[in-house]
């Protein structure tokens, strides 16, 4: 292992908290043939803080063997499926207990099973949008895109729960096609304070190529998802669809209408990998805030079982997701 002079990289050093995140570099792809959960072979790397003297610890690059669970858990319907410095797989039923800051394995993805004896579908979260610091890290590469840096968690407001209320916050902004000053000064940080959003700009495709924004809305729509043809289509009161959530530098809130709808929870998590989602020119340089995974007939959007809400994870290195 490797330390840093007895101490985490000094905050203005950015790039390096952000490679500083365990995280898988290649391969390591979850499949199953209904019972026997395989993961293929790849290339990790295991970083984090030693609580006791703040030193830095880092793996470097792991190869990682193919990995074959004869007897994964079914309890739960939905397994969160972790890849520990052992090398070994783990399971957690609850997402909110299991992704704590600095953790010693890497979050790889989720098993949907009937709850008895049989794995339904595998989830893998290591290529979808932001929600993987492999991802994150090619975005910093080609794009210098803006990432969550600190905070930014989401949930409903106190008075109206179809309003977004967004806790205080970072954005690590390194393009720049917003900022244009030296990267590592702190201009690069946008500050996000505790607030109620107040409206929302959601988009969707207008059928034609192009996009229509409505900066009407006051509060969370579920009822309505893209269906591509220009004109919003019914979601149904017990069906799923994914809202994307962006925001900017100016403090706004732009969200992409789900491009499918599910009939259950567990279809709209796998929807998560599957759904053919086409993102609006107008985000391209947002930071991405989260996922709301949202029935029709939601009226609560901290009630669990009606929306779900999946953040991206932060860049410095403190968690892999979050919820």
């Amino acid at each position: 292992m490797v330390d840093f002079n007895g101490k985490w990289p000094p905050d203005r050093d950015e790039l390096a908290r952000l490679l500083g995140t365990s995280a898988l570099i290649e391969g390591c792809i979850l499949s199953s043939d209904g019972t026997i959960l395989t993961m293929t072979a790849g290339i990790a790397t295991f970083n984090y803080i030693e609580p006791a003297n703040n030193i830095f610890r880092s793996s470097g690059q792991v190869n990682v063997p193919s990995i074959t669970d004869p007897s994964p858990p079914y309890t739960g319907n939905i397994q969160h499926v972790y890849l520990n410095e052992q090398l070994e797989f783990e399971y957690e039923l609850d997402l909110k207990t299991a992704t704590l800051p600095n953790q010693k394995r890497i979050y790889i993805g989720a098993l949907i099973t009937n709850g008895v004896d049989t794995i339904v579908s595998v989830v893998n979260l290591t290529d979808t949008s932001q929600t993987n610091i492999p991802e994150a890290i090619r975005d910093l590469q080609y794009t210098l895109k803006p990432l969550r840096k600190a905070g930014l968690e989401i949930g409903a407001d106190s008075i109206n729960p179809l309003q977004v209320e967004m806790q205080a916050g970072e954005v690590l902004i390194l393009s720049g096609f917003v900022k244009s000053v030296e990267f590592g000064g702190s201009a690069n940080i946008l500050s996000v304070p505790n607030f109620t959003i107040p409206g929302y700009f959601y988009t969707y495709r207008d059928g034609v190529g192009g996009w229509i924004v409505d900066f009407t809305k006051t509060e969370i729509t579920p009822g309505s998802y893209d269906d591509g043809s220009g004109t919003l289509a019914n979601v149904g009161n017990n069906r799923w669809s994914i809202q994307r959530l962006y925001g900017d530098e100016n403090l706004d809130l732009f969200i992409h209408y789900g491009q499918e709808r599910y009939n259950s929870f567990n279809n709209a998590l796998r929807g998560l990998e599957t759904e053919p989602f086409e993102k609006n020119p107008l985000n391209e340089f947002s930071y991405f805030v989260g996922y709301l995974l949202i029935r029709g007939n939601c009226n609560d959007i901290d009630n669990t079982s009606r929306c779900v809400i999946i953040l991206p994870p932060f860049v410095n290195g403190e968690r892999n997701v979050t919820t």
